[in-house]
C-alpha cells in the first residue's frame, strides 16, 4: 500500500472577512494524480498556494511525510515540490533552457542533470527544438509547457499544477495529460487544477471538487 506523502488536515483560510477555504482535509499518496475541479473563485489557487507554503492556513495543518513517516511543515520541504503557477513567471529575455537552468541551480541541481532530464521530458511535449529559443516570443501554451519542464527539472516528489491546460491546444493538452499520468505511474504525486470536470476525469485517478 502506498504511504501518505502530503497530509492536509481541517485547513481553513480566511482573508479578512472572506473565507476562501473551509475545513479542507486531503491525503495524497505517492503516485496519486488528483484532479482539483472548481470555477473561478472556488479556492483552487488558494489551496495550491497553501500546499506549497506561500500561504499559511488560518487553522489546520499541511504536512509532508518523509520516507520514514516523519512529519515536516510544508515550508521546510519546498525542494520536494514542483510548482506551475497560472502566471508562469518566466524571464522573457532568457531562453526556455536558461529559465529551467536558473531554477535548477537554485535547487542545487547540476546543469548536466537538469539538461538530461529536461531533454527527455521536452521530447514528450514536442519542445526539444524550442529549448534554445527566447521565451519572449512564446505563445501562452509554450510558456506553460516551459514552466512544466522547469518544475520537473529537479525531480520533485510532488507536482502542483494550477490550470496548466488553459493556454494549450488540443494536441498539447493531451501530451501534457499523458505526461502527468506517466509521472504518476513512476511515483510522482500531482494535483492538477482545472475548471473542466471532463479534463480532471481524464488525468486524475480521483477527483476533488472545491
Amino acid at each position: 500500500m502506498s504511504r501518505t506523502l502530503l497530509s492536509v488536515r481541517s485547513v481553513t483560510k480566511e482573508f479578512g472577512d472572506v473565507e476562501a477555504l473551509k475545513g479542507v482535509t486531503l491525503d495524497l499518496k505517492r503516485g496519486d494524480v488528483v484532479g482539483l475541479v472548481g470555477g473561478n473563485g472556488a479556492g483552487k489557487t488558494t489551496l495550491l498556494r497553501l500546499l506549497c507554503g506561500l500561504y499559511k492556513p488560518t487553522s489546520g495543518n499541511v504536512t509532508f511525510l518523509d520516507e520514514g513517516g516523519l512529519e515536516h511543515p510544508i515550508h521546510s520541504v519546498r525542494s520536494n515540490l514542483g510548482v506551475v503557477p497560472e502566471a508562469t513567471g518566466l524571464y522573457a529575455r532568457l531562453t526556455a533552457w536558461e529559465n529551467i537552468r536558473y531554477h535548477s541551480r537554485l535547487n542545487n541541481i547540476t546543469d548536466s542533470q537538469a539538461w538530461n532530464r529536461t531533454l527527455r521530458l521536452a521530447r514528450a511535449l514536442d519542445m526539444e527544438e524550442d529549448l534554445q529559443r527566447p521565451t519572449r516570443g512564446f505563445s501562452r501554451g509554450m510558456r506553460q509547457k516551459t514552466a512544466l519542464l522547469r518544475a520537473l527539472a529537479h525531480d520533485p516528489d510532488i507536482l502542483l499544477l494550477d490550470q496548466l491546460s488553459g493556454g494549450l491546444d488540443v494536441t498539447s493538452a493531451r501530451k501534457v495529460r499523458y505526461l502527468v499520468m506517466r509521472l504518476g505511474e513512476e511515483g510522482r504525486t500531482s494535483i492538477y487544477s482545472t475548471q473542466k470536470l471532463n479534463e480532471a476525469e481524464h488525468v486524475g485517478d480521483r477527483i476533488s471538487i472545491t
